[in-house]
């Protein structure tokens, strides 16, 4: 998955999908959205990234 321009207003990603190329393009903005906090990912110093996921305070 090439990353142009990365960190930059006008970073693109390009995906393969088989034959089909799709490419994202950064318009700018900063992601945001509606949701919830579903975990922690951490980094490990082998360069290794874990996932933990969290329990909802109400449980779920």
């Amino acid at each position: 998955m090439p990353v142009e321009n990365p960190g930059e207003a006008d970073m693109r990603i390009t995906v393969k999908d088989g034959r089909d190329l799709t490419r994202y393009e950064s318009n700018g903005a900063i992601g945001e959205g509606q949701g919830t906090r579903a975990g922690v990912a951490y980094r490990l110093p082998d360069g290794r990234l874990i996932y933990v996921p969290e329990t909802a305070a109400d449980g779920r």
